[in-house]
């Protein structure tokens, strides 16, 4: 009789542990869902996360956060938080070209070719000429003095590219290349062939014409044949290259305080998806000096629940007035941290409440545009989400074989107007504690239960003892 009590007592227990099944989440379980506006050109597109997102994440690992398209299909996605992004932009420019003619009896070598030049005061070159120079019949091209032109700020010469004469012949040569930024002293920086070859029946051409320039300083380049016949090209064009590089733009949030657990506490309740890296005060009256420290309360795991603070940062804010000008404090850096719940503790009383301001660098969402109607959904509790399938992907994975730059490069999606039917879910400090709570109460109910089963137990032992020693009793 007493083991159908003890199981029905743990029944409840049993039925209370039994975990909801893991599934998918579809769009409607999340409490914000926000539309992205893509071209429909690229399978890869990114999307630097807005702040609203991080209002409505309950993670600090935003796993309640999905992307969907138009049919509600999951689609794969990566989360990274680049430091810095890198632009790269090429442009082409021509060039003008100043052939130098030697008599065919002269030598051609570097050291016995000697010019004769002339420059505007921008550095333009006017006219050149060879001595020794004769007559036309008598004339060989030697080389050829190439002006680049004024480059504009930051640039670098990539490559050049060459352009035969109109309906010249198949042609191929090998080039040396020397750079100069005073038309005196050359520096010699590549070497390199360009082809031009027609097929048997001329209905096909093959093209080499590119030849590639280290990065170097000087305007001119002077051109020499190591091989081949010179010859007058029809053009020489420049290819410039240029890299700026730029960094994320941080995301800011000013939260309001709340009375704390502990008498002289200001309390600010966040999203535990902000992993603040600067933080600062904004002291409501004038004149004040605050030293404060600042961090999270901690349970001690006694019955009833005390709190104990976990400074992460002192530091003494202000805003003062002098000479009529207003001096505050400005952000601090901090180690990166999170949290559902931060406290202020002045370490002097009698302050008005500062809000304090959170700073943080926001995630890059990058995910694969399969389909049309694309949705960026976030928002759920924590025994929610914890049921869920699937999340983020590695990188590699959501953009397979893309380069760094390629990545950082990709196009960006336009967020449009949030499709919430609810209220986006108010985060307060007491959800800090949620878990703690629940666990304290999972607890509760195991010890209640093993305690009455031992109880039990020590009754039917205590009656079959009884039993035992009355049937001793009649014998």
């Amino acid at each position: 009789m007493k083991a159908p009590i003890i199981l029905a007592l743990l029944l409840p227990l049993l039925a209370y542990a039994e975990p909801p099944p893991m599934h998918a989440p579809t769009p409607d379980e999340f409490a914000l869902r926000l539309p992205l506006g893509v071209s429909g050109e690229n399978g890869v597109v990114q999307l630097q996360l807005p702040l609203i997102v991080y209002q409505n994440s309950r993670s600090a690992e935003l796993a309640d956060l999905r992307v969907y398209n138009g049919t509600g299909q999951l689609l794969p996605y990566a989360l990274y938080r680049p430091s810095y992004r890198t632009r790269t932009q090429s442009r082409e420019s021509g060039t003008r070209l100043f052939p130098i003619y030697q008599s065919s009896q002269l030598p051609t070598s570097a050291g016995d070719l000697q010019l004769e030049l002339r420059t505007g005061r921008d550095g333009a070159i006017v006219s050149i000429a060879s001595k020794g120079a004769v007559a036309a019949t008598g004339e060989k091209l030697s080389a050829l003095i190439i002006d680049l032109g004024a480059s504009e700020r930051g640039e670098v010469l990539e490559s050049l590219r060459f352009e035969l004469p109109e309906s010249a012949p198949d042609y191929r040569a090998r080039l040396a290349i020397e750079r100069s930024d005073d038309l005196k002293f050359w520096e010699g920086i590549a070497n390199g062939s360009v082809d031009w070859i027609s097929s048997v029946d001329a209905s096909q051409r093959l093209i080499s014409d590119g030849i590639e320039v280290p990065t170097g300083q000087g305007r001119y380049l002077k051109l020499r044949w190591v091989e081949g016949e010179p010859i007058n090209f029809g053009a020489v064009r420049a290819r410039w290259r240029s890299s700026t590089i730029t960094i994320d733009p941080t995301l800011e949030l000013a939260l309001d305080s709340a009375p704390g657990k502990v008498d002289g506490d200001f309390s600010y309740a966040a999203s535990p998806a902000i992993v603040a890296t600067a933080l600062g005060l904004i002291l409501p009256e004038a004149n004040t000096v605050l030293p404060v420290s600042i961090g999270f309360y901690r349970d001690q795991g006694q019955r009833q629940p005390r709190w104990w603070l976990q400074t992460r940062v002192e530091s003494t804010f202000y805003r003062l007035n002098q000479n009529g000008r207003e001096r505050s404090s400005g952000r601090i850096s901090i180690a990166p941290m999170s949290g559902p719940e931060w406290i202020v503790r002045p370490h002097t009383p009698g302050h008005a409440a500062p809000k304090l301001v959170l700073e943080w660098q926001p995630q890059t969402l990058v995910f694969n545009a399969q389909g049309q109607d694309f949705q960026l959904a976030v928002g759920a509790a924590p025994e929610t989400y914890r049921r869920w399938t699937g999340g983020p992907s590695a990188l590699a994975q959501v953009a397979p074989g893309y380069s760094a730059l390629e990545i950082e490069q990709l196009e960006r999606a336009r967020v449009g107007s949030p499709l919430a039917t609810t209220a986006p879910p108010q985060i307060k400090p007491a959800e800090a504690t949620d878990d703690v709570d629940q666990a304290r109460l999972r607890r509760f109910i195991l010890w209640s239960v093993l305690g009455i089963g031992v109880i039990l137990l020590g009754f039917m032992s205590w009656r079959l003892y009884g039993q035992l020693n009355a049937g001793d009793k009649a014998d």
